[in-house]
């Protein structure tokens, strides 16, 4: 597939992972590790023949735990489950994201095992319970993960000052929309 880290604690920002291919995880595994997946697209992978996860496939925890936070996950198939991403022997916080339109047989958007990772402020499509998430059409641009000034994703993100978006005068920088409360995706 796409990434493939293993036994570390890589930090995946700023990128856009796509139309990779693969029979587990075919955008990004992360095995027996931590890591930091920020500002991150995800998008049109497929595979999953094997163990799931069409656009994440994470399994058993490393030194640190996995964050997914400001991610965009959409339009990736697993053959199996976790269209979107899959759990297996791990959590770790997915916060400020949104995961949508992905495809599975089962759990398209997540699929977790034995409780799953804490979601919280994030668009997951189907609804995921958690603090702060919705399930709403994100209301991408045409032929684009960004969003438009309509999207109920824009200041929906998690509200603590940690989170907001970059300032440039009180006013958030360009990719963000609206005020400084951080936005929900990449």
């Amino acid at each position: 597939g796409g990434i493939r880290a293993g036994d570390g604690n890589p930090c995946i920002l700023n990128n856009v992972v796509d139309n990779n291919l693969g029979r587990y995880g075919a955008g990004i595994v992360l095995n027996y590790c931590g890591a930091t997946v920020r500002n991150t697209i995800i998008a049109s992978n497929s595979g999953g023949e094997d163990y799931g996860g069409g656009g994440v496939w994470a399994y058993a925890n490393g030194a640190s735990p996995k964050l997914f936070e400001n991610c965009a996950v959409a339009y990736n198939h697993s053959a199996l489950m976790g269209g979107g991403m899959r759990f297996w022997s791990t959590g770790g916080p997915v916060r400020n994201c949104i995961v949508w339109a992905n495809s599975a047989q089962n759990g398209p958007q997540i699929f977790p095992t034995t409780g799953g990772p804490p979601v919280t402020y994030s668009d997951v499509q189907g609804g995921w319970a958690g603090d702060g998430n919705i399930d709403a059409d994100p209301d991408w641009g045409p032929g684009s993960l960004m969003l438009r000034t309509t999207s109920p994703c824009v200041d929906t993100g998690d509200p603590d000052p940690a989170y907001h978006d970059p300032d440039s005068e009180g006013v958030a920088r360009w990719p963000a929309l609206g005020g400084l409360r951080n936005d929900m995706g990449a």
